[in-house]
């Protein structure tokens, strides 16, 4: 496992260099960043396809050194993560695509999911619950991913600490499958974070972060966190994800509040309020870092305990998620 965590971190960093370079030469690169905050620049898209590249390495590794063979929901991740990767090319190389356009990619990438058996299991409901549960959490995590791709390594940051936290719940549960998956996940976003943060000269792009949604998503669905007696534990990957669930919700409310359509650009997200608030974009995004660790840590605690201390570090989360929020959104935006 820990050969494919290497060789995905190595195969990333190779890959995102030598991409960025052609990019360049090409002069392939988008305007992105927030310009109210001063991170407001031209940058290659090309972190996807090392993303791609150095999962897929590391996946391969740790298989053959594992000797596992692929089962059927690793070939669902592959077929998913394969349809959401092209309709992310072609939004980043090709041409912008609308946000119905890629929702319907999206839905079909969730579809190849669920034909590889990784859906939602909670056995006190009924299986279309599950499904609509499954659709509902990938669309979810997905598009929050994407919408957090606004600074220097936020994205790359957040999901490097959520997929180690999958990865150590895996473990726990004794999913060597699912471990080996995110081992290459982990090992090809720490190679792209060299890339990304804290100045980045290369940016996921929509291909990049919503195939890293979509792999944090289905691994999500895919590991088992409460046996019987622990309900509570149920809630487990909505905690690790906590932060970028909480970010998209406050998003979208408030640009609802203002009158503004929810697929439109704006600076209400948190780490533009941190901004806003006098933090340099580095310090905004470490301190969303250490906010996100906190979130898994919180994760790791209630899915080991008893329901009553995880309800008692469950409703600690909440409260303390809801003050901070009700903080930030007194910042002005402008």
């Amino acid at each position: 496992m820990l050969a494919g965590l290497l060789v995905g971190a190595l195969t990333s960093a190779v890959c995102a260099w030598g991409l960025r370079l052609w990019a360049r030469r090409r002069r392939i690169v988008q305007k992105v960043g927030a310009p109210l905050v001063g991170q407001d620049r031209h940058l290659p898209p090309v972190g996807g396809l090392a993303l791609a590249i150095g999962c897929a390495a590391g996946a391969c590794v740790w298989s053959l050194q594992s000797g596992m063979r692929w089962t059927e929901q690793s070939m669902g991740v592959v077929g998913a993560g394969a349809v959401i990767l092209l309709v992310g090319l072609i939004d980043d190389f090709v041409r912008e695509l609308s946000p119905w356009q890629k929702l319907l990619g999206q839905c079909l990438a969730w579809w190849l999911l669920v034909r590889g058996g990784i859906v939602a299991q909670i056995v006190m409901m009924p299986p279309w619950a599950n499904l609509l549960i499954s659709l509902i959490w990938t669309l979810a995590i997905i598009n929050a991913l994407n919408l957090l791709d606004i600074a220097d390594g936020l994205a790359v940051g957040i999901g490097l600490i959520a997929t180690g936290t999958f990865l150590i719940l895996s473990l726990l549960a004794g999913q060597l499958g699912v471990a080996g998956l995110l081992a290459g996940v982990c090992g090809a976003l720490a190679g792209i974070l060299a890339f990304n943060f804290p100045r980045a000269t290369l940016f996921l792009g929509d291909s990049g972060s919503m195939l890293l949604g979509l792999l944090l998503a289905a691994c999500a669905l895919a590991v088992s966190y409460a046996p019987l007696g622990r309900e509570v534990a149920l809630v487990t990957p909505l905690v690790v994800l906590g932060l970028p669930m909480y970010d998209l919700a406050f998003v979208m409310l408030a640009r609802t509040r203002n009158g503004r359509s929810v697929w439109k650009k704006s600076q209400d997200h948190f780490v533009l309020r941190l901004m806003r608030q006098g933090r340099s974009p580095t310090n905004a995004a470490l301190a969303m870092f250490g906010l996100c660790l906190a979130f898994s840590c919180a994760a790791l605690v209630i899915s080991r305990t008893s329901n009553l201390v995880g309800l008692i570090t469950l409703s600690a989360v909440a409260a303390a998620s809801l003050r901070w929020g009700a903080r930030l959104a007194r910042v002005p935006i402008g």
